[in-house]
């Protein structure tokens, strides 16, 4: 008997306006509730549609499930545990070779999936060109282009949620893994799991490795990956290498990468990939030297106010104990002095920030740089958190 509540998660690569779509399609209070064993949180949110009850989870954006970091793997861990109705997978339309890389990975665990492309405009704007139908059919999933800033296509996807179970599984053989196919279907019937999870298994996947748990311990089962690994090598390499390949060909087949029209200045700045990182890096210092260089003279006033503050024979007049006195003046009192002073330098801040996430910016600055602040441990997500 099906559970009264669908259960549907949201899936993504980072800074594709995942969060932006849960938000529209939640319209309410968001819950927000750490991962137990980790400082990630993840929201969740649930609401009626037409009198049918809908549990939606956002998850960590991630582009692998085979996950680098924390909050990654926590993603990883929810998608491949497979307790849930279907999965929404967010990508970016400017971006499709991660996007389908990820989704590949989904579709292969054998669950309902919606793909949503977001950013279809400044996709648009930048040459691209989807053959939306011909890659649905493709993929035996729905794909829907959305712009999540105008609410562009949202409306179908809730409609689309509260049926998710009936979407099917679509072609979880998307992928031809040759001369590993048999292992993969060995594997998956030994441990009764779906391909996907004997795909990450075989490629040792921690987070598989993990939930496998004395699975694992199985003699036939440790045979059957010895053997795999014999013949093919570096499964993960290899895994990796014909998932490519298949993203490769998906793209050539139903992405058009034609002649740019004319798009805006500043869009065809940052998403050059040449200058673009660099064009984000110099924006970023600009736009900060800016706020404190325009607030410096309030902050002066606000010092010079504070230093006029007869703090010293206030607190004479009531302390006479020479050590309390300092403690009270040098050390409480320039304390808070100090604080006061920045208060605004974190309203100008606060405002540089509304004014990104309100202006499209955030997108156009975090995407370019995305691998490059990667590479050193930190995701693009986290610059304006």
């Amino acid at each position: 008997m099906r559970n009264d509540v669908i259960k549907v998660l949201i899936a993504g690569v980072p800074n594709c306006g995942k969060s932006t779509i849960f938000n529209e399609l939640s319209g309410v209070t968001i819950n927000t509730a750490n991962y137990p064993g980790t400082t990630v949180s993840i929201n969740k949110v649930e609401y009626s549609i037409d009198g049918i009850k809908v549990s939606i989870i956002d998850l960590p954006g991630t582009y692998s499930l085979r996950a680098s970091m924390v909050d990654e793997a926590v993603a990883a861990r929810e998608i491949l545990r497979g307790n849930y109705d279907g999965i929404v997978v967010v990508g970016s339309a400017l971006d499709p070779e991660q996007t389908l890389y990820l989704l590949i990975q989904v579709m292969e665990l054998g669950k309902p999936v919606i793909l949503v492309l977001n950013m279809m405009d400044l996709a648009s704007r930048s040459g691209f060109r989807y053959d939306i139908e011909g890659l649905s059919k493709a993929l035996g999933i729905p794909v829907l282009p959305t712009i999540a800033v105008r609410g562009s296509g949202l409306d179908v996807l809730r409609n689309m949620i509260i049926k998710i179970r009936d979407v099917g599984q679509g072609n979880v053989r998307v992928v031809n893994y040759d001369k590993l196919e048999k292992y993969i279907e060995d594997l998956a019937n030994a441990l009764g799991v779906s391909r996907g999870l004997a795909i990450e298994t075989l490629s040792d996947n921690p987070v598989t490795r993990e939930l496998m748990g004395n699975l694992l311990n199985n003699d036939y089962v440790r045979q059957i990956i010895e053997n795999a690994r014999k013949e093919v090598g570096d499964v993960s390499s290899y895994v990796a290498a014909m998932r490519w390949n298949a993203v490769r060909s998906f793209i050539n087949k139903f992405v058009l990468k034609g002649r740019k029209p004319l798009i805006s200045k500043y869009d065809e700045l940052f998403l050059n990939p040449k200058y673009g990182p660099i064009i984000s890096i110099l924006l970023l210092f600009a736009l900060a030297e800016t706020i404190f260089l325009a607030l410096e003279p309030l902050v002066d006033l606000l010092s010079m106010f504070l230093d006029s503050l007869p703090i010293d024979s206030i607190v004479a007049s009531y302390v006479t104990n020479e050590l309390i006195k300092s403690l009270i003046v040098d050390g409480i009192w320039s304390g808070i002095a100090t604080l006061i002073d920045f208060i605004p330098y974190v309203f100008g801040v606060a405002l540089l920030i509304a004014f990104i996430e309100d202006s499209g910016l955030i997108v156009r600055i975090s995407f370019p740089i995305e691998r490059w602040l990667r590479r050193i441990g930190i995701p693009s997500r986290g610059l304006f958190t």
